[in-house]
């Protein structure tokens, strides 16, 4: 019975990172149809995003790879589930 316990929580240990990497690409996914739309430019310069929309890109370039994240307006729980918050 412990021994089975332990393979289960060994297997949640591997897959939570999986899983929350999945999510993240998810929601990266769905803010990167908002970025840069007619709605979007108009809100960036009225400065009225709201709390979880999209406000701008952030590229880290680095030899080999480069990281591409959305940043998003808030720091709510919400808004930091779907990437950076500002």
């Amino acid at each position: 019975m412990l021994s089975l316990l332990l393979f289960l929580a060994g297997v949640a240990t591997f897959a939570y990172p999986v899983g929350t990497d999945l999510y993240s690409r998810y929601q990266q996914g769905n803010l990167h149809s908002q970025f840069g739309g007619t709605n979007y430019t108009e809100c960036y310069t009225t400065h009225t995003i709201p709390s979880g929309d999209v406000l701008t890109k952030l590229v880290i370039p680095r030899k080999g790879i480069e990281l591409t994240v959305l940043v998003v307006e808030g720091t709510t729980p919400v808004a930091l589930r779907a990437g950076a918050g500002h």
